[in-house]
């Protein structure tokens, strides 16, 4: 994993140690951390301090390896899910694991948070469940037509939250309050979506092709029907012609980072 000063283009201190493949990566809104989640024999999630590169903390818990993390917006907690058919909420400042959900359809590939924290959506094969944080408590599912969903985005006013994965390389927008599909977007030609981001506006969101190297911008409006593609990703940006697996968090003074592995890395 490379940490990327925007401004400068210039590579930031590293984390220090090196451990299996960085499968997940979320950045805290307020940018002085991150943490990685790993595929490897430990099955742990690692905090670093952003500055240093220092390891903050390392989080053991999960029976199998970490397929998605997410950070709460205010910082004080993190979300993480894998093979092992849990989700897990842990508190940031002190480690301590203090929920763990038990998912509905099996092995969690994606999570994401609403951005007022209260509450979060959880994807495991083709269903994706919506967990009331405070109450524990789950809201409509989500039925998706695709038969893995690899990638969620809630909207930065939490009112509805976007899906894509395996099979027709859509982007479905839903209520999360009914459960109800309200726009489908086509995106990528066949194949799936493997990532996808919203504009910190909303108005817009980016999503990342498994098969066809792309990347594609989608509106979110009310007329919105299909996505646009962008530059193909060159040689480099495509690890020598293999598609990559994950994606950035994006914070609100435009910065970011990433974690990626290969598609046919285990």
């Amino acid at each position: 994993m490379r940490l990327w000063d925007t401004g400068g283009d210039r590579n930031a201190p590293p984390p220090t140690e090196r451990a299996g493949w960085v499968n997940s990566v979320a950045i805290a809104r307020d940018g002085t951390w991150l943490a990685t989640g790993y595929v490897d024999d430990r099955n742990v999630v690692r905090v670093w301090d952003r500055a240093t590169g220092r390891n903050i903390s390392t989080l053991a818990g999960h029976t199998g390896r970490i397929h998605a993390l997410a950070i709460a917006p205010d910082g004080t907690w993190l979300a993480t899910a894998g093979a092992d058919h849990t989700v897990r909420i842990w508190d940031t400042k002190t480690g301590r694991n203090t929920v763990v959900h038990t998912a509905d359809g099996g092995a969690v590939n994606a999570l994401a948070i609403a951005p007022d924290g209260d509450w979060l959506a959880v994807a495991a094969y083709c269903h994706v469940s919506i967990h009331d944080r405070a109450t524990g408590r789950n809201l409509p599912a989500i039925e998706s037509p695709n038969s893995l969903v690899r990638a969620l985005a809630i909207a930065p006013d939490g009112t509805w939250l976007a899906t894509a994965g395996n099979g027709d390389g859509a982007v479905r927008i839903w209520d999360p309050a009914t459960g109800a599909n309200t726009t489908t977007l086509a995106s990528h030609r066949a194949g799936w979506v493997q990532a996808m981001t919203f504009a910190p506006d909303g108005t817009w969101l980016a999503t990342a092709g498994g098969d066809d190297d792309e990347v594609r911008v989608c509106g979110t409006g009310p007329r919105a029907r299909s996505c646009h593609p962008q530059r193909p990703l060159g040689p480099r940006a495509r690890g020598g012609g293999r598609p990559r697996r994950r994606v950035a968090r994006h914070r609100d003074d435009g910065t970011y980072g990433s974690g990626t592995r290969r598609r046919d890395a285990p």
